[in-house]
């Protein structure tokens, strides 16, 4: 599960994109990813659709630092599908998709410093789970910070609602300023510390 994390979060897919993702659609060389469909999983059968609004058909660019590993990943893949079922070659049921992630989960928690219960040790828990919605979130916010204007990042996340990037734009502007400000009492608490407040105090 590696590279199709490495794929929601430098290219912003969902979920059901990612699991419909075929390797005809990445353009290596042009260093571009198409979706055009995606995984449908209301019960354990998958099925393949069409994205839920044409804003989700796009072509998204795909960053120069995980070219390397997409391109490992294909020339090892024996697949058409990117993240395909293991045992079966074909595409994940949900089943699958949630044992796969559990999995990547628990390894990447043992590669961080965390360490599995036992008779005589506690679990340790070294990095909280995340879910694939919170890397995709996680792309909207480098484009945020990035300074990817909020139309471009609306054609990039596939958002059919101008409104709905624009949302998370303010939220994370907002969030942005608040740090701001910390970091600026921080500083300014490191420079001054309670000197103005004891010269006011004393009457100076």
């Amino acid at each position: 599960m590696g590279v199709p994390a490495l794929i929601m979060l430098y290219c912003g897919l969902r979920r059901g994109e990612l699991l419909a993702l075929l390797w005809s659609d990445i353009d290596l060389d042009k260093r571009t990813l198409s979706v055009s469909k995606a995984a449908d999983m209301p019960t354990n059968a998958t099925t393949i659709k069409k994205p839920k609004t044409r804003a989700g058909i796009r072509t998204v660019p795909i960053p120069n630092a995980i070219l390397p590993a997409l391109q490992w990943a294909h020339d090892e893949s024996k697949s058409l599908y990117v993240c395909p079922n293991m045992t079966t070659g074909g595409i994940m049921s949900a089943q699958a998709y949630s044992e796969a992630w559990k999995s990547y989960m628990h390894y990447l928690n043992i590669e961080a410093g965390g360490r599995d219960r036992s008779r005589s040790n506690p679990k340790v828990v070294a990095i909280e789970p995340f879910t694939a919605h919170q890397l995709r979130h996680s792309y909207a916010t480098m484009l945020y910070d990035a300074d990817v204007d909020v139309k471009t990042a609306q054609k990039l996340l596939g958002h059919a609602d101008f409104g709905v990037t624009m949302k998370i734009y303010t939220h994370l502007s907002s969030e942005k300023e608040t740090a701001g400000i910390e970091k600026l009492n921080e500083h300014l608490d490191q420079l001054l510390g309670s000197t103005i407040g004891d010269k006011v105090k004393e009457g100076q």
